[in-house]
């Protein structure tokens, strides 16, 4: 019957010709390693963001900063992994395609079979638009929530050759990052909806070949060309899945190895939590902050329990914190490593009352830095 059979996914292999990851012809028998369209378009943006990733996890000196990189830069290598399986699978994908759509043996032919397979499109589309709108939309709140942090941040951290908390230099990043999220989120999304579609039609295929054995009838004339008909479709199906299981696996692997590797990390950012805010904000990392640079790293740490740094009640907020007693001990040993790496030069004495001194002795208390945070102390 009359019915486009692979409607769904025409527009999906149409997204990935556009973003030059689906061969541009219908028929193509091997994967196209010239596709320098391709390359001028994806690197630039996806690898080179991935390599920026990987280059700002690697130098973190922090854990739980890397931690934090590791979220995202683990997700754009799985998708850099789907692209390059995509470059070289897709011509097979593509071949199964064009049989569904082409090939007799796969035609639809009783109204039972065009009902199910638009009842099982419609299904397809509202899942996908509901996938598109969970995914895509956060794009937005990423990409302008930095805007209103002062100072300004980027959305994800990743490493660059310049300081770009400069005002001047800050939105070359910004700006290179709210380009290549979208780009990376759509293309991402409409593979993962390419490998869905061709398990759902084999599925369906295998579906509608059941049905079509249960309605013979052994007082049938053409029983026996029916039935070789059905166990030819068979074996062709049989093929077809050989061919998808090549074009997904190693996409589908790869994403569930990141997936548990990205599930790993956010429970330890879960458990990192719990031990960095003992009196500091929700999400704030006063050991990194400390490395950034050491006046202002040390002022960062003092301007705790509703105060301002900038007015002369450094002491008071000091013997404040020195009266936390086992939780304020607790996290100087911390401190306490975090310094000798950064060079101070501390007694042997207990690491509370190390970090006590270079706090004191650093003028950080009685310092009048200005910054623009108001931090509250988690009682």
């Amino acid at each position: 019957m009359d019915y486009d059979r692979i409607r769904p996914v025409r527009y999906l292999t149409g997204l990935l010709k556009w973003w030059r990851l689906w061969p541009r012809k219908d028929a193509v028998s091997k994967p196209d390693w010239t596709n320098w369209q391709g390359y001028a378009l994806h690197v630039p943006f996806t690898w080179l963001f991935v390599v920026l990733l990987w280059v700002e996890a690697i130098r973190s000196r922090d854990i739980q900063h890397t931690a934090d990189v590791l979220l995202i830069c683990l997700t754009t290598t799985a998708l850099g992994g789907k692209m390059i399986n995509n470059w070289k699978y897709a011509h097979v994908a593509q071949g199964i395609l064009t049989e569904w759509s082409t090939c007799d043996l796969f035609e639809l032919r009783s109204q039972q079979e065009v009902d199910m397979w638009r009842f099982e499109h419609r299904r397809f589309s509202r899942v996908f638009m509901f996938y598109c709108l969970c995914s895509a939309g956060v794009i937005p709140f990423i990409v302008i929530q930095p805007l209103f942090d002062i100072p300004n941040q980027l959305p994800f951290w990743m490493w660059t050759p310049f300081d770009w908390r400069q005002p001047a230099l800050f939105w070359y990043p910004f700006i290179y990052q709210a380009i290549t999220i979208p780009v990376t989120c759509m293309c991402n999304i409409t593979m993962d909806a390419v490998n869905w579609y061709m398990m759902l039609h084999l599925s369906l295929c295998l579906r509608v070949l059941g049905q079509r054995l249960g309605k013979l009838q052994h007082d049938d004339k053409d029983l026996r060309e029916k039935f070789l008909e059905l166990v030819q479709l068979h074996r062709r199906l049989k093929q077809q899945a050989l061919g998808i299981e090549c074009f997904i696996s190693k996409s589908t692997f790869t994403q569930i190895l990141v997936s548990s590797l990205i599930i790993c990390f956010t429970i330890y950012s879960m458990q990192m939590v719990s031990v960095c805010s003992l009196g500091f904000p929700f999400g704030y990392n006063p050991v990194d902050s400390c490395l950034e640079s050491r006046p202002a790293g040390l002022a960062r740490i003092c301007s705790h329990d509703e105060l301002l740094i900038g007015h002369d009640h450094g002491n008071h907020a000091a013997h404040h914190i020195w009266q936390r007693g086992h939780r304020f001990c607790k996290y100087a040993e911390r401190l306490h490593v975090q310094f000798r790496l950064a060079g101070y030069e501390l007694s042997n004495a207990s690491p509370s009352s190390d970090v006590y001194g270079v706090l004191k002795s650093s003028g950080v208390l009685k310092s009048r830095w200005l910054f623009p945070y108001w931090f509250t102390f988690v009682h």
